[in-house]
């Protein structure tokens, strides 16, 4: 009888802690955030169009065109907090390709911004800083009508394949938001890079974000 009793009086009041114990499952927000897109596109920054000019891709057989290739092996983001996000080629890329991606600095696509660096999902917050490791040819093409002329490019030293933006002195934030896509686009100042000679151009590479829009 007193066993019975017992359980009698103790089942009502399990009941009441597993209610309580579910109410205060509710007050907690389990929902992690989506990931936002970062989208990171190359520009190039070229006012002597007479000596290096753009042109587009011939896809006749016909001329190739200028052609300057930056060698693109690396590319990453750095959160505020310190976490790294590797971008690569496209949202399904799980890798850079061994050999690096080459993009032509001289493709009119590129003195549009229309170049894509990488793209890749990026946890929301906000992003300081941002490192490319790319090195350039060992030389360009020119290419006017059916003229092609092949310049040397000669790296000055100390020269580096590790871009860090911002540069000293300089400061760079920018915000990855739930859901959206944020772009990023990186400038590659050839005006300044390549530094004309009588018959090479000299290479001191200067790389920097030029603008940022979330949409």
């Amino acid at each position: 009888m007193v066993s019975r009793r017992r359980m009698q009086f103790a089942s009502p009041v399990l009941l009441i802690l597993f209610a309580l114990g579910g109410l205060s499952c509710d007050q907690y927000e389990y929902r992690s955030p989506l990931p936002g897109i970062l989208d990171v596109r190359l520009a190039v920054k070229n006012n002597r169009t007479g000596i290096l000019n753009f042109t587009s891709p011939d896809t006749t057989g016909g001329a190739a065109g200028s052609y300057f290739a930056l060698n693109v092996k690396t590319l990453e983001v750095y959160e505020q907090a310190g976490a790294r996000v590797p971008i690569f080629a496209n949202l399904y890329a799980i890798r850079r390709n061994p050999n690096g991606d080459f993009f032509n600095a001289l493709d009119i696509a590129a003195r549009d911004s229309l170049v894509v660096l990488g793209t890749g999902y990026a946890a929301p917050g906000t992003y300081n800083r941002l490192e490319l490791t790319v090195a350039p040819a060992s030389f360009l093409v020119r290419s006017f009508g059916l003229y092609t002329t092949q310049i040397d490019v000669v790296d000055l030293p100390p020269y580096q394949q590790l871009q860090r933006m911002p540069r000293e002195g300089e400061s760079l934030s920018f915000r990855v938001e739930e859901g959206r896509t944020t772009r990023v686009v990186v400038t590659f100042d050839m005006d300044s890079s390549l530094i004309r000679r009588i018959e090479t151009f000299n290479h001191q590479p200067h790389y920097y974000v030029s603008s940022v829009t979330v949409y």
